[in-house]
This record gives structure tokens, sequence and C-alpha cells, in this order.
């Protein structure tokens, strides 16, 4: 009780003067119509800025969400062309594609971790077993390829990037039969090698390179990039192609996952292939 006196003594008058002032202002509002409508405007002015910043607040909360959708009806298209491209000779419009003639499912993710200064680089994304994702699956962008599945925990899988030492990726240029081993031997990000291509093969510069799909990675026809320029080495009878790539994979934060729906059944012939040899 003491207490609350020595408050009132000592702030009771600052108390009373604001008081006072909001009685007055508030009469002045009231019985004055030209400063009732300035009070009004200014009120609605405030509210109108705040439910600005709060919408905008929202929307960007609400970002994350929107990105995950707009992934998940990439992932749908690029299914859909990845399959019309294989079961139609020359890519017509199909009106429907059902589960028979389905080669290729697409799963949207996203990069939770990247290690992209070494000569061994790899993402971590956040899609595991428990999404049906499992080694040996190759991972794009709607740009191009980023790399392939090497290993997988339950929420989690490790990507391999093209831009590896260890990766080794079957490319062929598009227009053409010939094919080779895309790799990585360059220190820049945006460059890739690719070899095995023969000396005699009409190429120019600024030809189309995508996968091959001679590999149960990568279906047909992803985009890779283009030739910035080739030369064939003293004594060899291949080309070394240098191709420039249409997107630099480090730089990736979503990504979309490529589920061959064939794939162990092409790998039970290859091995029994090996297993005749």
């Amino acid at each position: 009780m003491q207490n609350l006196i020595k408050f009132l003594i000592r702030y009771g008058y600052l108390g009373l003067f604001l008081l006072l002032e909001f009685v007055c202002f508030s009469l002045i509002v009231r019985y004055n119509q030209s400063q009732s409508e300035i009070w009004l405007n200014s009120v609605h002015l405030y509210a109108s800025k705040v439910n600005s910043r709060s919408s905008n607040v929202n929307e960007y909360f609400d970002l994350r969400t929107v990105n995950d959708s707009i992934s998940q009806e990439n992932s749908a298209l690029i299914e859909e062309i990845i399959n019309y491209k294989i079961y139609t000779d020359d890519n017509s419009y199909q009106d429907y594609l059902d589960a028979d003639t389905l080669s290729y499912q697409v799963v949207p993710a996203r990069v939770a971790s990247k290690v992209v200064n070494l000569r061994n680089n790899f993402i971590t994304i956040n899609k595991g077993t428990k999404h049906g994702i499992t080694p040996d699956m190759g991972v794009i962008t709607k740009d191009g390829i980023v790399g392939t599945i090497t290993a997988c925990t339950e929420h989690y899988s490790k990507v391999m990037l093209v831009l590896n030492n260890l990766s080794q990726i079957s490319a062929s240029i598009q227009g053409t039969d010939y094919f080779g081993n895309l790799k990585w031997d360059t220190s820049s990000n945006r460059s890739m090698s690719l070899y095995a291509v023969p000396k005699y093969a009409d190429i120019s510069v600024g030809d189309t390179i995508a996968t091959s799909g001679y590999s149960t990675l990568f279906p047909r026809g992803i985009m890779v990039g283009t030739i910035s320029r080739f030369s064939v080495p003293e004594g060899s009878n291949n080309y070394k192609i240098t191709v420039a790539l249409t997107h630099d994979p480090t730089l990736t934060d979503r990504v979309y996952i490529i589920k061959n729906l064939y794939a162990e059944e092409q790998r039970i012939l290859i091995e029994s292939d090996d297993d005749e040899l």
C-alpha cells in the first residue's frame, strides 16, 4: 500500500495530464467533423500499412510452402516430358500415359547441405529410403543434370555431383549417333570434358550435349550443355570435347530425383552378360 501511494505521488500528475489530454482529444474528434475525418483517414492509412507489412511477413513464411508446391508441379511435368519422349517416336502428343507406359518417376527434393569446394563434391538432399529413394538414381534440375545418388538413410540421400573426379556420365551429341563419357577434369564449375567420340564424327561448336540413355541412371535427352571447343590429342583416334554446362550444379537448391522403374531388370541383364564373360 505504501509503495502504491509513493507511486501515485511520483507519477500521479503525469497520469492526470495524459488522461485529460486523451479526454480533450476525444471531444475534439467527436464534435468536429473535419478533425474526425482527419483522424479516421489517419487510422485507415496506418491500418493499411500494418496490414501490408503483416501480409508481407505471412507471404515470406508461406514462401517455402509455395516453392514446395511449385516444385511438385514441376516434377510432374518433367516426368510427363521424359516418358513422352521415350514412348513417342516423333515426340508427338499422346492423350494419356498409363501405368504400363511409365518408365520413370520424378521425385522433388531440397538440398539440405553441400560440400562443393573440393575435387570430390557432393550434396545431401532431404529424401531417403522412406520416400523410395535408393543409390544409383540420377538427380537433375529443370536446367540439366546434377549427379547420382551414392548413399541413403531413411530421410536423406548423398548425391555425388557431376563435378566430382569419380563421376562418369554417358552423354551423346544430339542429332547424331555418337556418345562418350562425360568427366570433370577442369577447374571450372561450368565445364566438363566428353571423351571417346571418334575423330571422324562430324561435330561443331555449339552442338548440344545430352544424356544418352545408355545407363540406368538417366533417361535419354536430359540437357547437359553445348560444345565450346574440341581437339584430337596427339596419337588419339578420339576427340577431347569441352562441354559448357547449362548451369552450375553447386548452386542448386531444389532438385528432382529420377526413378527408373525398370532399373533392376536392366542391371540383372547387364550382370548376367558379365557372368557369361
